[in-house]
């Protein structure tokens, strides 16, 4: 017994099917094709008020008698005389299947009834079928057709996977293409063959679009990626990973002949480069790895990656390959461990503020904090922000850890006014979160503590607003006329500009701890921050200057009019700070002391957060 018709694709084994029920003799159901030729009302009608029986001779299904299945039918429509030829299938005890096919008996038999080729199965069992001279035209002009088609859409197949796998600046492969080109390749190296990954990331290419143009960068990127391409062999495999970065994959027997060939590549890349009338010469980093068994490429390429920022920390010139090691794979786990854990840190809160003390050092009193976002992770320890803050951007969850350092800092600001204590915390900011629904959330977030704008001041570095548009002004340009004070943090590191001075509602600065750090000794770093003093005077900027370890240092910064001074001088970041912190009279009453935590109370053992301390206390 056959399955229920409901369960069977029999309209594109047999397009001429019909259904119909043993008892009663009604056409139940009929396929697309026929049922366009016979009409959609016969559907329910009795049987023999539509079809009549051919053959065999004398038999009608108007009688009870079983079907026999061993027999041909040839049954013809009563209205417009097509006939069918097929043979009946039991379904149930209760259906019949006609699975048959149209006799094509005349030329016309086909464009009467609006028929085509694509209308008849293609195994379609009709020995006896007439095919006439005009139907095998329109046979030829059908197929004709269809491998016009097929190879039309073979075309754009292809042409779509090449666009989707190629460079279109370069002409090289893309990253997909390396993904799944490489670990194919991977698949059919031979067991005798060792592969290696090789990452080449260019020095110096962004001051060469800036300096000369797009179209410049543009030639650069074309000819780095022809000499990728002219030192690996056709087997092995060179792409444009994104911006000024490229990958090779290289196969070889022997290490010795990967080793001949990033000599080869280094000393290619080295060559100056022909532009108009002069002559540009770019540097690289490089990271390598063999690639293992049981490693894909797109880890591979990771380890790769890993190396080459790894090296290119310690070398500042370029050109030199840094090579994935274990213990650069214990870093890889580490950061990857803290990236699959991130997101859920910040739902539960794990991410919490360390308060610093910001000192006026016209009077040494307590100003206020910069909230610093630490992380005390489960398993990991305390995780400080220059690992996770990279990685929360990485996950794309760098807003939810801005909005969570937001409102940590702005609670523990309600709990300091409660006591009486009305200080001003800096919040760092990225510029992720710098949106225009920023200036409401910000009013309703201290509304809701009842705080007023002026107890916030919101830090951006020059790297958060490195390229800001008209949007993230107008955004800045309401924060600062609802009273909350904007900062320019690191000033005079990084990409901080005169522009941003210029263009953007800054109200203060703050000074990096690098420029105080070699005080007095170095003269250059004494003469910028004086020159920075008075550029902040000018301008009537608030300056907070970071970093005072000494009371040399600071003597020097509150002599040339820094307004708040930062540093461990007066205290370390702190994860608790108790409410009865009092201003002071006089720097020389400024008391820091080392005080275990609650976390530490109750966890002795995490010695990562001993460095609680109190304000003034007694």
């Amino acid at each position: 017994m056959l399955p229920d018709i409901d369960t069977l694709d029999v309209d594109n084994l047999c397009p001429f099917y019909m259904v119909v029920s043993s008892d009663e003799r009604r056409i139940i159901d009929a396929g697309s094709t026929l049922k366009k030729i016979i009409g959609s009302d016969s559907i329910g009608g009795l049987f023999d008020d539509y079809f009549s029986v051919e053959r065999p001779k004398n038999v009608a299904l108007n009688s009870n008698e079983p079907i026999n299945l061993k027999q041909a039918w040839v049954l013809s429509h009563r209205p417009d005389k097509l006939n069918l030829r097929g043979t009946f299938i039991p379904l149930t005890a209760s259906r019949a299947l006609f699975a048959g096919t149209v006799v094509v008996s005349s030329a016309n038999t086909l464009k009467d009834h609006n028929l085509h080729i694509a209308d008849f199965s293609p195994a379609d069992p009709t020995p006896d079928l007439i095919i006439l001279h005009r139907f095998r035209d329109m046979q030829l002009q059908d197929q004709q057709r269809q491998i016009e088609s097929l190879t039309a859409t073979i075309e754009a197949r292809d042409m779509y996977s090449k666009d989707a796998h190629t460079d279109e600046l370069t002409g090289i492969g893309n990253r997909r293409y390396f993904w799944t080109a490489g670990d194919q390749a991977m698949d059919a190296m031979p067991s005798n063959q060792i592969a290696l990954i090789i990452i080449v990331d260019l020095r110096g290419f962004k001051n060469i679009n800036d300096t000369f143009g797009h179209v410049a960068g543009d030639k650069i990127l074309q000819v780095i990626a022809k000499r990728c391409k002219n030192v690996i062999t056709d087997r092995d495999i060179a792409a444009r990973l994104g911006g000024d970065e490229f990958a090779l994959l290289y196969f070889c027997e022997r290490e010795a002949e990967s080793e001949q060939m990033i000599k080869a590549l280094r000393s290619s890349l080295l060559e100056p480069i022909q532009w108009e009338d002069r002559q540009l010469s770019v540097r690289a980093s490089f990271g390598a790895t063999y690639v293992t068994d049981n490693l894909c490429i797109s880890d591979a390429l990771k380890m790769a990656d890993l190396a080459m920022y790894a090296g290119r920390k310690l070398d500042e010139q370029g050109n030199t390959v840094s090579w994935f090691t274990h213990e650069l794979g214990k870093s890889l786990a580490y950061r990857n461990s803290v990236l699959a854990s991130i997101d859920d840190a910040i739902t539960q809160r794990q991410v919490v503020p360390w308060f610093q003390p910001i000192v006026d050092l016209e009077d040494g009193s307590l100003h206020g904090f910069e909230a610093l976002a630490r992380w005390h992770h489960p398993e990991l320890g305390l995780i400080f922000p220059d690992v996770f803050i990279e990685i929360a951007a990485e996950a794309g969850c760098l807003h939810r850890l801005d909005a969570l350092m937001l409102e940590s800092s702005l609670d523990q600001l309600k709990i300091w006014a409660a006591a009486g204590k009305h200080y001003i915390v800096h919040v760092n900011l990225s510029g992720t979160s710098v949106l225009p629904s920023l200036e409401c959330t910000m009013i309703d977030m201290l509304q809701e503590r009842g705080l007023t704008p002026d107890r916030i001041a919101l830090e951006l570095t020059g790297t958060n607003i490195l390229n800001f548009d008209q949007q993230t002004k107008e955004v800045l340009d309401s924060l600062s006329a609802a009273g909350i004070a904007i900062h320019l943090d690191d000033f005079g590191t990084g990409f901080s500009s005169l522009t941003h001075l210029h263009d953007l509602p800054i109200s203060g600065i703050k000074i990096d701890r690098s420029f105080l750090i070699n005080y007095p000794d170095n003269k250059r770093s004494v003469a910028l921050v004086n020159t920075v003093l008075n550029l902040a005077q000018t301008l009537d900027l608030e300056v907070v200057s970071e970093g005072i370890e000494t009371e040399e240092q600071n003597q020097w910064i509150t002599s040339g009019g820094s307004h708040y001074g930062q540093g461990y001088l007066y205290g370390k970041p702190a994860p608790q700070i108790p409410v009865s912190i009092v201003p002071l009279a006089g720097r020389t009453n400024l008391n820091v002391r080392p005080e275990p935590c609650a976390c530490c109370i109750a966890r002795p053992s995490q010695a990562l957060i001993q460095n609680s301390w109190q304000l003034g206390v007694r």
